[in-house]
């Protein structure tokens, strides 16, 4: 009546451990669903949830948790419960990435923004051009490196 974490559903031996590997099939199909769905419905852009990748998507978040429900009694409880905090812990990452940096276009960036309209979405907008501008190496001070330089496979900014 050893209970191990190595024990599956299919193969325990007591009532206890069917029962908690259970709750965790139950729990790691939620959360896997969940996960997949406030990261695909929350923080995408309204065009990315349109077209053939995103019904492909839209298979996969309701064709997992399914297949979860099937092969779940053979994992054993380690795994389970790996696998529960796992998807936790990254709903809470997402949470709070998703509040604090929202893809732009996304519904939460219309939630984050609020009443404030159309001004508060056109700095937003430069915002995130003037970001993208520093990203892409053309802060201020940058140049273009010169000719000789490229030859010799040298780069010369101004400091």
């Amino acid at each position: 009546m050893a209970r191990r974490l190595s024990d599956t559903f299919t193969t325990a031996d007591s009532a206890a451990t069917r029962w908690v590997s259970a709750i965790l099939i139950v729990m790691m199909v939620a959360t896997t669903f969940t996960t997949q769905r406030q990261a695909t419905q929350k923080n995408m852009p309204a065009s990315a949830l349109e077209g053939p990748m995103a019904n492909q998507q839209k298979i996969l978040m309701y064709a997992l948790p399914f297949i979860f429900v099937i092969t779940g009694p053979n994992f054993p409880v380690g795994v389970l419960i790996y696998w529960t905090t796992t998807n936790l812990w990254t709903m809470g990452q997402q949470f709070y990435v998703i509040r604090n940096n929202p893809t732009p276009g996304s519904e939460a960036e219309r939630q984050a923004q609020g009443p404030q309209g159309s001004e508060g979405q056109e700095e937003g907008a430069r915002h995130r051009r003037d970001l993208r501008g520093r990203h892409d190496g053309h802060a201020r001070g940058a140049r273009e490196p010169s000719a000789s330089a490229a030859q010799e496979g040298r780069l010369a900014f101004a400091a």
